[in-house]
């Protein structure tokens, strides 16, 4: 429900974030025309009083969330100007994170701007998630 690439949760929002003309009434409407609109553990409210609400039945019990600024908050652009003057630190380590924004200058740091501009919060998320699961995995758990 959340992270299938299809027509999840946030392959929806990504899908509005992309979108010049996104929005979060749109984000809304693509759930419940979504492949997933009858998952048992998605809740979508038809009343008028609040349009923007759904709700995800988790292992814990039932969440409602409200997706006014969804789309907005899921992009993440840095501007150039802010690459470029993170690849200028005196921090060793952040000066190696962005030091790609120095090395030819304006075209690399404009190419690392739109790069960062097509990343959105919930991709950066389920990456970090996809990661976390991994370790997990990896791990021999004793409880």
């Amino acid at each position: 429900l959340l992270e299938d690439p299809t027509g999840g949760v946030f392959a929806t929002l990504d899908t509005q974030t992309a979108l010049a003309t996104g929005t979060d009434a749109g984000f809304i409407q693509e759930l419940r025309a979504g492949p997933h609109a009858g998952h048992a553990a998605l809740r979508l409210p038809t009343g008028a009083a609040r349009p923007l609400d759904f709700g995800i039945r988790h292992y814990a019990g039932e969440v409602t969330y409200s997706a006014a600024s969804f789309v907005e908050k899921n992009q993440d652009p840095m501007p150039e100007a802010v690459a470029a003057l993170l690849g200028k630190s005196t921090n060793p380590l952040v000066a190696g994170l962005f030091a790609g924004a120095l090395d030819d200058g304006a075209g690399a740091a404009a190419a690392h701007a739109r790069n960062a501009a097509r990343r959105s919060v919930s991709l950066k998320f389920r990456k970090s998630l996809a990661a976390l699961m991994g370790t997990v995995q990896d791990t021999s758990a004793h409880f």
